[in-house]
C-alpha cells in the first residue's frame, strides 16, 4: 500500500474525518485531502507526528514493508549467490 492509502485507512479506523486531522496537525483539511490523494507529500514532521499518533512504525505508515519485500530481496538473493562464487 502506498501512503495516501495508509493514511486514509488508519484515519478512518480512529474516526477521524480529516479537519479533525489537520486541526489536530495545526493544517487544513485541504492538506490532508492532498495527502490522501498523492497530490502532495507531508514533510518530514508531519510524518514522525503521525506516526507517533497512531502508533504506526514510520516504515510501515510510508508503505515501506511492501518496497522493501519486492525491492531488497532480489538484492540479498543476488548477494548470496556472489558470496557462495567466492568461496
Amino acid at each position: 500500500m502506498k501512503f495516501k492509502d495508509i493514511l486514509k485507512e488508519v484515519r478512518i479506523y480512529e474516526g477521524l474525518t480529516q479537519e479533525q486531522l489537520g486541526k489536530l496537525m495545526c493544517l487544513s483539511q485541504d492538506t490532508i485531502s492532498y495527502w490522501e490523494l498523492g497530490k502532495s507529500k507531508p514533510d518530514f514532521d508531519s510524518l514522525l507526528f503521525l506516526s507517533a499518533y497512531f502508533d504506526i512504525p514510520l516504515d510501515e505508515l510510508m508503505g515501506m514493508d511492501d518496497y522493501l519485500k519486492t525491492f531488497t530481496k532480489p538484492i540479498l538473493n543476488n548477494e548470496n549467490k556472489n558470496k557462495d562464487k567466492k568461496e
